[in-house]
Order: structure tokens, then C-alpha cells, then sequence
């Protein structure tokens, strides 16, 4: 069985991109991404035709690539909920503050990564991270739970 690569892009194309754009903040770098997101189907289409919902795999699959992508240019958008976890009154504490954000977010996995950014950066409700991630409600609190303890972990331990 074959990808129709084109309906999909007219189909998902604008909604994907809207992603790309929300997280890179750049037009030029959300078309990249996008593309790149495209060009990965047409290289290992099973992935997409083996996942339970189209929908989901591409938009996870864009968040991804965008979230690779700060992570290799290095530039993280962090909300306040996240610094406040680290709080901070200085110059010297506020850059402390985002080291620590930074490596928190470095010590989990892709998928942990996305739900954290998910629910952290862009606001999600658990609801929506849990459907979003084709997991359980249970699940993303689980992972969001297991993130706050090593928030407390690097905070007592001083980073």
C-alpha cells in the first residue's frame, strides 16, 4: 500500500504547518520542518500506515522535528510555569533558572519531552496532551508526575 503524499499535504499541510510555525516562531524554518516531515513519509511510509490515527501520527510528527530542531539551534521557549520551578530574582538566578529548565528537559526521552512541552509550553490540558500522544489520561500524569520529582531531584541537589 502506497502514501498519497499530495491529498495528505493539502489535507494536513496548513494544519501542520500552523504547528511548525507556533513552536519555530520563523515561516522559513515551519516550511523546512514541514517538508522535512514530508519527506520522512516518503522515505519510511510504514510508520504512517501502521499508526491508529493519521491525524495524530503527523501532528506528533511535526512536533518532533520542531522540537529537534530548537534543540539542535539551541532556542527554547520556556513559559513561566516551567522557570517558576526554579524560581529566581537575578540576572546570575535567572540564567540558573533556564540551565536548570534546560536540563530537565534534556533528562527524559522524545515522547517525555513532547508531553512536557505540550502541557508546559503551549498550555495543553492533560486531556488534550493524553489525546494528542495517543496515550492514556493516567499515562501523561504518570510521565507529568515522574517530571515534577526530578524538578525537585535537581532542585535540592542544586542543578
Amino acid at each position: 500500500m502506497t502514501i498519497d503524499l499530495e491529498s495528505l499535504y493539502h489535507t494536513y499541510g496548513p494544519m501542520l504547518h500552523r504547528r511548525c510555525l507556533k513552536i519555530l516562531k520563523r515561516e522559513d524554518a515551519a516550511y523546512d520542518a514541514l517538508q522535512d516531515v514530508f519527506l520522512s513519509l516518503l522515505s519510511h511510509p510504514q510508520h504512517f500506515l501502521q499508526a491508529q490515527s493519521p491525524v495524530s501520527y503527523l501532528f506528533a510528527m511535526s512536533t518532533n522535528r520542531c522540537l529537534n530542531i530548537l534543540k539542535r539551534n539551541k532556542k527554547v521557549v520556556y513559559s513561566q510555569e516551567i522557570l517558576d520551578l526554579h524560581s529566581s530574582k537575578s540576572m546570575e538566578e535567572e540564567i540558573l533558572s533556564r540551565l536548570f529548565v534546560e536540563k530537565l528537559f534534556q533528562s527524559g526521552n522524545d515522547r517525555q519531552r513532547m508531553i512536557y512541552y505540550l502541557r508546559f509550553v503551549e498550555n495543553h490540558t492533560l486531556d488534550e496532551v493524553a489525546e494528542i500522544m495517543e496515550l492514556s489520561l493516567s499515562g501523561v500524569r504518570k510521565i507529568l508526575r515522574n517530571f515534577q520529582e526530578k524538578a525537585r531531584t535537581f532542585k535540592e541537589t542544586g542543578l
